[in-house]
């Protein structure tokens, strides 16, 4: 049985997963969600990832470290509510 509390959380926590890039391209072009797609995404974020210690590095431009720092910033929040709704908030399987 779910209290209010609960129910109220996984609502507001099933809205936040919208701010996630991922979410809305596998909304938006159902066709990708494969996983291909998501092997490719994990991996594009990996290179992203290692790319912008060169950009912090060695980059000049303080647009540039703004740009990489808002997405590892919205990078970071889409992982953190992912893992709450995974853990909390998604059915489990009967066994």
């Amino acid at each position: 049985m779910d209290s209010f509390i609960v129910a109220f959380w996984a609502r507001v926590f099933s809205a936040l997963r919208w701010v996630s890039w991922f979410q809305l391209i596998t909304s938006a072009v159902p066709r990708l969600r494969t996983f291909v797609f998501v092997e490719l995404w994990v991996l594009g974020n990996l290179l992203a990832s290692f790319l912008s210690i060169f950009i912090a590095r060695y980059a000049y431009v303080s647009m540039l470290w703004i740009g990489v720092l808002i997405y590892s910033s919205i990078r970071v929040f889409e992982i953190i509510i992912y893992q709450i709704n995974v853990l909390l908030f998604e059915p489990r399987p009967k066994s």
